[in-house]
C-alpha cells in the first residue's frame, strides 16, 4: 500500500484495516448563572462515539467556567472526527440598588421650589454593566426645579440580562415660616 511492497520482513499480508469514527455531541445546554457570578461552572456529558475514535477532547472542557452568553464547545477525536454544541449561560440575578437619602429643603429665595442635587444611587450586580435611570413623580427632569411638597424619584438599575431593581427617594420642599406660598 502507498508504494511499499507487502509483505515485508517475511511476514504475512493481512490486508488493510480501515476504521471510521463518528462523534455525536450532547444537545445544546442552557443554564442560569451561578449565584453572584457572571457565568456558571457547567458540567456536560461526554460525546458518544461509534467506530474506533481514540481519545476525545472538548474545549472548553466539561466543568469549566462559562461566561454569561453563548459559548461554542468543539470536540475532536484522535482520528479526523469532530462535533460541536453550545453552552448558553443566562444572567437571571437581579442587581441591587441603594437610593440616596431623603432630602428636605426650603424653597430657593424668590422661587416656588428649590434646586436640588438628588445624588446618585449605588447599584451592584453579578455582571459589570448596569444602567441606572431616575424618574421623578412629577415627570420633570432630575435637574429641574423641585416644587413645594414631596416629589418621589424612582431609581431603577437594569443589567444586560434585563433584570432590574428599584428604590425610591423622597425630595421634600418646604416654604420657610413667615413666607407666603402662592400656588
Amino acid at each position: 500500500q502507498r508504494g511499499v511492497a507487502r509483505p515485508q520482513s517475511g511476514g504475512f499480508d493481512i490486508g488493510a484495516f480501515e476504521s471510521s469514527c463518528t462523534i455525536t455531541c450532547p444537545a445544546n445546554i442552557t443554564v442560569a448563572n451561578d449565584p453572584n457570578q457572571c457565568g456558571a461552572v457547567v458540567t456536560y456529558p461526554a460525546p458518544t462515539t461509534t467506530g474506533v475514535c481514540g481519545a476525545i477532547t472538548c474545549a472548553p472542557a466539561s466543568g469549566s467556567f462559562f461566561p454569561v452568553g453563548t459559548t461554542t464547545v468543539n470536540c475532536a477525536a484522535v482520528v479526523d472526527a469532530t462535533c460541536s454544541f453550545t453552552v448558553t449561560v443566562n444572567d437571571t440575578q437581579a442587581p441591587t440598588i441603594t437610593c440616596p437619602g431623603s432630602i428636605t429643603k426650603f424653597t430657593d429665595s424668590g422661587q416656588l421650589g428649590a434646586t436640588v442635587n438628588p445624588g446618585s444611587p449605588v447599584a451592584l450586580d453579578n455582571c459589570p454593566v448596569i444602567t441606572i435611570t431616575g424618574v421623578r413623580s412629577d415627570g420633570k427632569a432630575l435637574n429641574a426645579l423641585y416644587p413645594v411638597g414631596v416629589t418621589i424619584i424612582t431609581w431603577k438599575a437594569t443589567d444586560t440580562g434585563g433584570n432590574m431593581a428599584t428604590c425610591g427617594q423622597s425630595i421634600a420642599i418646604m416654604v420657610p415660616s413667615g413666607q407666603r406660598h402662592r400656588p
